[in-house]
């Protein structure tokens, strides 16, 4: 009995998890602990038998950080989680005023175990499709949007109905009706109704699922992720201690580095979200879809959780809650 229900267990887990990280998430949570806890998140889906981690970052700050940390190796030790976590005064950030050199927006790695240690590979299809491992997928908003505009599916018409531009859909499929509605404060409300071989498509959700040749199936498991109100704090207090000791490097008249500013919309933003929780009355915050957010194709099957800050303990609660619920398989 005890097998049994431990193979229920493991297939009602999902094979393709799929993790949103938000940009406050990116620049607010120092990269040491986005790294450590990446790998962690790693290894504990390795463990589980889960197939596919794909991390989504907007601009693609992530995989620049990667490429040139790991960029082509092959079974690479994954030394942050053999260390010791930094101190407050030694944590470094991703800066988003800092030019990307890799233009890569998709990256693909192996992740397994050799001799008790987890490593890391660039990943190759004919060794590593026949191993037992982790693929670990980067991508930004650039893998979508090139994939859609590459795609034959949609085609442009510069006149139709009268208007200066729009999609029409092969198939019969024409541009879906807008719905325009005034709201209880007289602000009018538009938004289309898009037809069923849009919200479908298929073949667009297996073209936005294929990474560099490899084709994974579309995410069970969609977890948002927000920065924490502690990760705030502490970059918070990292600037102030950076602001103290570069003030007084200046008045020792000793050479220093640059002092660079933060973006404080962004910590405005992290803030508010966490003083909304407070009053959003058991209601979840989840990213916006479309040009700043994931794209809707990756939702199609997919279970939706949001989790403030980056930590294997919520990933692992989000994945127990997957196996304890019933699927609505994206509707």
């Amino acid at each position: 009995m005890a097998d049994t229900g431990r193979r229920e267990d493991i297939n009602k887990l999902p094979k393709h998890v799929f993790l949103v990280f938000n940009k406050c998430l990116m620049f607010l949570t120092p990269l040491d602990k986005i790294e450590r806890e990446l790998f962690r998140t790693s290894e504990l889906l390795y463990y589980k038998g889960i197939l596919t981690l794909t991390i989504f970052n907007l601009d693609g700050y992530l995989n620049d950080y990667f490429y040139k940390k790991y960029g082509k190796c092959t079974n690479k030790v994954v030394d942050c989680l053999y260390s010791r976590p930094k101190s407050l005064l030694n944590y470094s950030y991703l800066n988003p005023l800092d030019d990307l050199s890799n233009l890569n927006h998709t990256l693909l790695y192996f992740i397994n175990r050799i001799s008790n240690k987890l490593v890391i590979s660039t990943y190759d299809k004919d060794t590593h499709s026949k191993q037992r491992g982790l693929l670990l997928i980067l991508i930004d908003r650039t893998h979508s949007h090139t994939k859609l505009l590459n795609s034959n599916n949609i085609r442009y018409n510069s006149k139709l109905n009268g208007t200066d531009g729009s999609f029409q859909y092969e198939g019969g499929g024409r541009e879906p009706d807008w719905i325009r509605e005034k709201t209880k404060k007289g602000v009018t409300l538009e938004y289309s109704v898009p037809n069923h071989v849009s919200i479908c498509q298929p073949e667009l959700q297996e073209l936005v699922c294929s990474f560099n040749g490899v084709i994974t199936s579309l995410p069970d498991l969609l977890i948002s992720l927000r920065a924490s109100l502690k990760d705030s704090l502490f970059f918070i207090a990292n600037y102030l201690c950076r602001v103290f000791i570069h003030v007084y490097y200046k008045l020792s008249r000793r050479s220093t580095k640059q002092l660079c500013k933060p973006d404080f919309r962004l910590i405005y933003s992290s803030f508010l979200v966490r003083v909304g929780n407070f009053f959003r009355a058991g209601m979840t915050i989840i990213h916006s879809f479309g040009p700043e957010g994931v794209q809707p194709w990756f939702l199609a099957e997919a279970e939706i959780y949001e989790s403030l800050g980056l930590s294997v303990t919520d990933i692992h609660n989000c994945v127990q809650l997957f196996t304890n619920t019933v699927r609505r398989w994206g509707k």
